[in-house]
């Protein structure tokens, strides 16, 4: 599905990954609106001053108590061993490398 998406073109494509979710909502936010607006710029629009007002605002977006793990990367790495986190790896590569979570070899 995603060479499909991305090297074919047949179907337009956003990925969003939760880390730069977290790391930089209001930049994801609004890559996520243009996307689905289809324009290049929210200047202006009430799509930008909603994303501006749900990250400014904490209390108004986090509809339940946040647990101490959020927006923290890897807190349960520690919960798999060698050989699951091996085999986890060998079944996602392609996705690793295309999100950038590993880099190629070559």
């Amino acid at each position: 599905m995603i060479k499909h998406c991305t090297e074919q073109g047949k179907n337009p494509i956003y990925f969003v990954r939760y880390e730069d979710l977290v790391a930089n909502k209001a930049k994801e936010l609004e890559g996520v609106m243009r996307f689905l607006l289809g324009v290049d710029n929210l200047e202006g629009t009430n799509c930008q001053t909603r994303i501006a007002q749900i990250c400014g605002d904490v209390g108004a977006s986090q509809p339940y108590k946040l647990k101490a793990s959020t927006g923290k990367m890897n807190v349960h790495a520690h919960k798999f061993n060698k050989e699951q986190v091996d085999e986890i790896k060998k079944h996602n590569e392609e996705l690793l490398y295309l999100f950038g979570y590993a880099s190629h070899p070559e």
